[in-house]
């Protein structure tokens, strides 16, 4: 009985975090109406960060438009205008590249960043759309090359 138990608790947990999973996965990939009729420039699947809420890599999804930005995972999405934009840091990590949006929409996590496997694509695009750059390393610290 008590090993039965175990073993529905266990397929439980596994069929709740499975499922969490997919949530965010597909969730992340729905359209905003913003979105409807537009061809996205690129689109990546990463990781990411808001506020203080981690996704695992391909959990976010990270498309450019020609007039916006769209970051989206789970049922959160989120388009930022590139005039809503205040700067952008490219932070270089360990094992990664991160991208992250500085802006002032209250609707949007002031901390919004995402883990780029395309990091020079966008930052060639933002540069394109007149939006400042600041490249800093893991300490925070300025320097000149990737």
């Amino acid at each position: 009985m008590e090993k039965s138990i175990g073993l529905i608790i266990a397929a439980f947990m596994v069929t709740f975090v499975f499922g969490s999973l997919l949530f965010m996965y597909f969730g992340g990939r729905r359209r905003l109406n913003e979105e409807v009729g537009e061809i996205p420039l690129f689109t990546e699947q990463i990781a990411g960060r808001f506020n203080d809420f981690y996704l695992s890599y391909f959990l976010v999804r990270h498309t450019y438009y020609n007039d916006f930005i769209v970051i989206s995972y789970g049922n959160k999405r989120y388009a930022l205008k590139y005039s809503d934009i205040r700067e952008v840091l490219l932070e270089k990590h360990i094992i990664s590249k991160g991208v992250t949006y500085k802006h002032n929409i209250k609707s949007i996590p002031m901390f919004c960043s995402v883990f780029s496997f395309s990091y020079k694509r966008s930052e060639k695009h933002l540069l394109a759309k007149g939006v400042e750059i600041k490249r800093v390393n893991i300490k925070g610290m300025l320097f000149g090359k990737f």
